[in-house]
């Protein structure tokens, strides 16, 4: 008997095909309208992404599941798309919740910046700067 023949007490299996009733639901995503023309898919439940993308104008309060780098790659990519409005909201995140502010980071000790980003963080850091010197001459 050779490798490739089929054995005698072999059954021949019938493919099975299973009907869908009516009372299946269809899914629909939340859609929105941008700029009267294009329907966009909305990121429901990540709202770093929802504020990336413009459908929320408050920057997230915690990351959730999102880490650092992962933003900084996403970053690089909105600017290799010349997408400059996300590739500001990423930096503004990266900004917000970066773990080596302010002992690491360039803006504020002598030490490169791991991610590159500090012409970008700049402006954002003196932007900080300013408005804590407001609310110290406010509060005298």
């Amino acid at each position: 008997m050779s490798e490739w023949e089929p054995l005698e007490d072999e059954e021949a299996v019938e493919e099975a095909e299973e009907l869908v009733g009516d009372d299946s639901e269809l899914v629909e995503d939340e859609e929105v309208e941008v700029a009267g023309e294009a329907v966009v898919a909305r990121p429901a439940g990540d709202p770093v992404l929802e504020y990336v993308y413009g459908f929320e104008k408050t920057p997230p309060a915690s990351l959730g599941e999102w880490r650092i780098v992962w933003m900084v790659s996403e970053y690089y990519k909105a600017v290799r798309m010349g997408d400059k409005r996300r590739a500001g909201r990423w930096v503004r995140l990266i900004f917000r919740f970066c773990p080596y502010k302010p002992r690491m980071c360039p803006l504020y000790s002598l030490s490169r910046c791991p991610f590159g980003l500090e012409r970008r963080c700049r402006p954002l850091a003196w932007a900080e700067v300013r408005r804590r010197r407001r609310k110290w001459r406010r509060s005298r």
